[in-house]
């Protein structure tokens, strides 16, 4: 499920593959499929230019990666996520483990 990114008066911004809200953080997977030629790729580049412009930023992961390599896109996007919290001047929250994944904190 994508998750909604809405301005301050609650209108939609943009809908992003994947969101960490608290570091206004969206993360996009790409595919051939649906995010490449002139179209695809003109929408994404007003989608990532809304959502600049809310103080959002967008990382590309591909699914050729995701599918080859998941440990080093997870490990890629946690430092993203650590970097966008210094940045920000926000610490990290707290996280509970979740069965089958590693604690976080």
């Amino acid at each position: 499920e994508e998750y909604e990114v809405r301005n301050d008066e609650g209108r939609l911004v943009a809908r992003c593959d994947l969101a960490v809200p608290w570091v206004r953080l969206a993360i996009e997977a790409r595919s051939r499929q649906f995010h490449f030629g002139d179209g695809p790729e003109a929408l994404d580049e007003d989608r990532d230019n809304r959502l600049g412009e809310v103080g959002w930023e967008v990382r590309h992961v591909g699914w050729a990666a995701l599918d080859r390599r998941p440990a080093e896109v997870r490990a890629y996007l946690e430092r993203s996520v650590l970097r966008r919290a210094r940045d920000l001047g926000l610490r990290p929250p707290r996280v509970r483990s979740v069965r089958g994944s590693s604690p976080s904190s």
